[in-house]
């Protein structure tokens, strides 16, 4: 939000992981003072470059770190959908109780508010589930 109001790049220097999870659009994790991976922070638990950087990120809770656009089904049809909608974007801790609490897949809106595919009950509950990086990486 700051960045949006002060139209700046914001540098933030910190050694708690959640934090910067929490706080940043992009994160460089470095070593030896060297950058070791440079992503989002979906990027940084999904896809660690190696084991430094998935130890550094291995408490991380899933479900407050994962949007729905990176567990949902993509090639799902949403015709026919009629319960509630939610946004790609949106994080799976906010999400939860609305997909868990539907009868069918829930309607994925992309930025444009076009339907791009759906998210189950069992994407979500994987997700909760995995708790953190580290019960996912060893599951």
């Amino acid at each position: 939000r700051l960045q949006t109001i002060l139209r700046k790049s914001i540098v933030f220097v910190t050694h708690d992981c959640s934090e910067a999870m929490r706080l940043a659009d992009r994160i460089a994790i470095m070593k030896d003072g060297e950058i070791v991976q440079l992503s989002t922070p979906e990027q940084l638990v999904l896809s660690p470059a190696n084991d430094y950087v998935a130890a550094f990120t291995r408490d991380v809770r899933r479900a407050e770190v994962l949007t729905v656009a990176s567990v949902m089904d993509h090639t799902a049809s949403a015709a026919g959908l009629t319960g509630p909608t939610i946004q790609a974007r949106d994080k799976i801790v906010d999400v939860a109780g609305p997909v868990l609490g539907a009868k069918d897949p829930v309607r994925v809106l992309g930025s444009d508010g076009a339907a791009i595919g759906a998210i189950s009950r069992n994407a979500v509950l994987a997700v909760l589930l995995s708790g953190t990086a580290r019960a996912h990486n060893h599951s």
